[in-house]
C-alpha cells in the first residue's frame, strides 16, 4: 500500500513538470490577485451584515432615538452584504472551476490511466448561508435556479439512488464532481452529490414524526461509489450503519449474524438470508468493523452483481483550495489521496475476488 502510493505521488510529480507547470505558472499569478478580491468583497460583506445586525438592535433598544432610525439601512446593508458574498463565491468558484478543468484530468489520470474526471457545478451560495430564508426565498432555491443557467455539468446515471436504501429520506438530489472508468480492470463510478429535504424532523424508524417546513435544508453530503463484483448474486442486500434514519425498505429480511461486533454497528437486509451470509464472510465483516473503527462512515447495496457503496463527508472532496499556490504540486496530493481511499475499497473489501460457494 505505501508502496503504490509513493508510486502515484511520483507519477504526479512527473506530469506536473511536464504537462502542468508552465499553465500552473501563469494561473498562480491570476490566483493571488483573485483570493485578495476574493477577501476583500467577504470582507465588505461582513461589515454591511455586522452592521445591519448592529442597527436592528438600535430599533429595539432606542437608548437614543436617532440611533434607531439607523434600522431601515438594514433593509439595504443585508441584501447588499449578501450580494458581494455571492459576488464573492462567483469568482472563486468560477476561478476554481477553471483549475478542475485544466488540471485534475492528469491527477487522476496519474492514479489511473483510464479514469475520466468530470467537474461539478460552480457553488454560488455561501456554505454559511445554506439553508438561509431571505424574503421568504430560500437560497437554495436559488442556487438550483442559477444552476438552470450555468453550462451544463456531466452528471453519471446513477439511478434511484433512494432505492439503494442506505440514505435518508430527501426531496432534492444534487450531483457534483463524477469520475468513472475502470480501476484495476473493474468498471467504477463515483459521485460526489448532496441531499436536500424540506425541515422535517424524522423518528429513529426513519419516518417523519411531525412537523414541516417548506425551508429545504441539507440533509446528507457524501460519495457514492460504484462497481460490480465476481460474486455471483441474485438478489439484494443491504449494509448499513445503526443509529441514522433511512428511507423506507420493503420486502427485505432482518440478518442477525454471528458477530455480536458486526451487529452492534451495522443493521443488514437482505432478500435472501443465505446469500447475505455468503456475502458477509467473517473476513468482510472484519474489513468493515475496520473501516468503521478507521472512523469512515459507510453503508453499502448490493444487486445482483451492482455494489453501490456511499461514504458520508464533512466538506466538499476534489475542491482545489485558491488558498495554497498552484505551482506546488503538493496542492493536490489531497485530492489524489482522496480519490485513491475511494477506489481503494475494491481491494478493502476484496470486491474482486470471487470466493466461491
Amino acid at each position: 500500500m505505501i508502496n503504490e502510493i509513493k508510486e502515484a505521488y511520483n507519477e504526479i510529480n512527473k506530469i506536473f513538470n511536464e504537462k502542468l507547470k508552465s499553465r500552473v505558472d501563469a494561473m498562480e499569478k491570476e490566483r493571488v490577485s483573485k483570493t485578495v478580491l476574493v477577501k476583500r468583497l467577504n470582507i465588505a460583506s461582513g461589515i454591511l451584515i455586522g452592521l445591519s445586525i448592529l442597527f436592528i438592535l438600535f430599533a429595539f433598544f432606542p437608548i437614543v432615538p436617532v440611533l434607531a432610525l439607523l434600522s431601515i439601512f438594514s433593509t439595504i446593508f443585508i441584501p447588499l452584504g449578501l450580494i458581494l458574498a455571492i459576488a464573492a463565491q462567483v469568482i472563486k468558484f468560477k476561478f476554481v472551476s477553471s483549475i478542475k478543468k485544466e488540471m485534475f484530468p492528469y491527477v487522476f489520470k496519474a492514479i489511473g490511466p483510464d479514469l475520466r474526471y468530470y467537474p461539478g457545478k460552480i457553488k454560488i451560495i455561501p456554505e454559511w448561508a445554506k439553508g438561509m430564508t431571505v424574503g421568504n426565498i430560500n437560497l437554495n432555491l436559488i442556487q438550483e435556479l442559477i444552476n438552470m443557467f450555468l453550462p451544463k455539468q456531466k452528471q453519471l446515471n446513477i439511478g434511484n439512488i433512494g432505492e439503494y436504501g442506505i440514505l435518508p429520506p430527501h426531496a432534492i438530489l444534487s450531483q457534483d464532481d463524477a469520475i468513472d472508468g475502470t480501476y484495476n480492470d473493474r468498471p467504477v463510478e463515483i459521485v460526489e452529490f448532496e441531499l436536500m429535504d424540506y425541515n422535517i424532523h424524522y423518528g429513529g424508524s426513519g419516518y417523519a414524526s411531525g412537523g414541516s417546513s417548506n425551508n429545504l435544508v441539507k440533509v446528507f453530503q457524501g460519495v457514492l461509489f460504484k462497481t460490480t463484483m465476481d460474486k455471483p448474486f441474485k438478489s439484494r442486500v443491504i449494509i448499513r450503519q445503526r443509529g441514522a434514519a433511512y428511507c423506507r425498505i420493503d420486502k427485505m429480511q432482518k440478518v442477525t449474524l454471528e458477530s455480536g461486533e458486526f451487529n452492534n454497528i451495522y443493521d443488514v437486509y437482505a432478500e435472501d438470508q443465505v446469500e447475505a451470509r455468503y456475502l458477509l464472510t467473517t473476513s468482510m465483516m472484519d474489513r468493515l468493523i475496520n473501516i468503521y473503527k478507521c472512523g469512515q462512515n459507510i453503508n453499502l447495496s448490493v444487486v445482483n452483481n451492482d455494489i453501490a457503496v456511499v461514504k458520508q463527508t464533512k466538506k466538499d472532496m476534489f475542491e482545489p483550495d485558491i488558498a495554497k499556490p498552484l505551482n506546488d504540486v503538493n496542492s493536490y496530493y489531497e485530492v489524489m489521496m482522496q480519490t485513491k481511499s475511494i477506489l481503494d475499497f475494491i481491494t478493502e473489501l476484496k470486491l474482486d475476488v470471487n470466493v466461491g460457494l
